[in-house]
């Protein structure tokens, strides 16, 4: 048996990539989230990745083989989830070898990092094969990360909203790929903003066949209601809730410009009546609210500049906001930036 000294962060670390066997964290300050209340002095037993019991200071905790970390001094929380990720470096078998191998650093760098901040498991809404490789190699313990959840990109109407979605024009087709997709073994179906209704439910009865949760973008030509009765188990970005808020008369079209807008027709009624038809159904929120805000305006986007947040930024995150930018027009941009406090009023629901 031996003692580690670790800082918070490498609890966590530890924590997560614990396998068979035993951890004892001991004396540590335990923030067990069931309640508004600080464990001072205990001690959390971790057995083949799971936390197997919470110990008062002085009770006996395990069997005396575990390996012992000393938490004097620290908190000790469970492990944060991120249930909107974007972790996929690309379609790896069409990047030359050189490209290919960075790609998998950048990815693998980024898995790290979550697990250093304390993020234990994530859900990547729009993955794609690398994640299936890496989270092989984080269960073998070839690599650092967390517990990956994932969908295999996201299905989008032809023409899709923006060029990194995958467009389908036919249910049957749709159908097809989500049957593929449960194959390979990702774990839901992300949708996206342009698939018209007959796709949609092309897609809702095929995953609802193998078993997979539909999450994602409300569609723009989909009533948010209709699509929570067919089933969908989460929605991202509070998306659907715009259009049903502008409602038909506003002219909203499933297209760059236009996307998100509706949040600017959004009043405190509006959204009571929608955050009570929402309580109805199964579904989650995932607002995911910082996509918005951190497109800025044109001006902002070329003077505004914070150097220590971007020490902290991924690689494929600082891409990802660039990408942003160019699909969203800076009039668009204007009308997301204007939109913040609708957007806000519904986390108060």
């Amino acid at each position: 048996m031996k003692t580690l000294h670790a800082p918070l962060l490498l609890l966590a670390l530890l924590t997560a990539q614990a396998g068979a066997g035993q951890s004892l964290i001991e004396h540590a300050q335990v923030i067990p989230m069931t309640g508004e209340v600080v464990l001072e002095g205990h001690s959390v037993l971790v057995r083949d990745g799971r936390i197997a019991a919470i110990c008062a200071p002085g009770a006996p905790c395990g069997d005396g083989d575990a390996e012992i970390i000393d938490g004097t001094g620290k908190f000790l929380i469970p492990g944060l989830i991120d249930m909107h990720a974007h972790t996929n470096p690309g379609d790896l078998l069409a990047m030359e070898v050189e490209t290919r191998e960075m790609a998998r650093r950048v990815q693998s760098q980024q898995l790290r990092q979550y697990v250093m901040f304390g993020v234990t498991t994530l859900r990547d809404t729009a993955g794609g094969p690398a994640n299936l490789e890496i989270r092989e190699r984080i269960e073998r313990g070839e690599a650092i990360g967390p517990r990956i959840f994932t969908a295999l990109g996201a299905m989008d109407g032809d023409p899709p909203l923006h060029a990194a979605t995958t467009p389908f024009a036919t249910g049957e087709e749709a159908a097809t790929h989500v049957f593929n997709m449960a194959a390979a073994g990702y774990d839901f179906v992300k949708i996206y903003s342009t698939l018209p209704q007959p796709v949609f439910d092309a897609i809702v009865e095929a995953a609802d066949e193998v078993g997979l949760p539909v999450v994602g973008h409300v569609p723009m030509p989909i009533d948010v209601e209709y699509a929570l009765r067919r089933g969908m188990r989460s929605i991202e970005h509070l998306s659907g809730y715009d259009v049903a808020c502008a409602g038909p008369e506003a002219g909203i079209e499933p297209t760059m410009d236009d996307v998100y807008q509706g949040m600017n027709y959004c009043t405190p009624e509006k959204i009571r009546q929608l955050a009570e038809m929402t309580t109805r159904y199964e579904a989650w929120n995932c607002p995911t609210l910082i996509v918005q805000d951190n497109v800025k305006s044109e001006w902002d986007r070329y003077t505004v500049f914070n150097e220590e947040e971007a020490g902290y930024t991924p690689p494929m995150l600082r891409i990802f906001q660039e990408y942003l930018y160019d699909i969203f027009r800076p009039r668009a941009r204007a009308g997301l930036k204007a939109a913040r406090i609708p957007r806000m009023g519904w986390s108060r629901r």
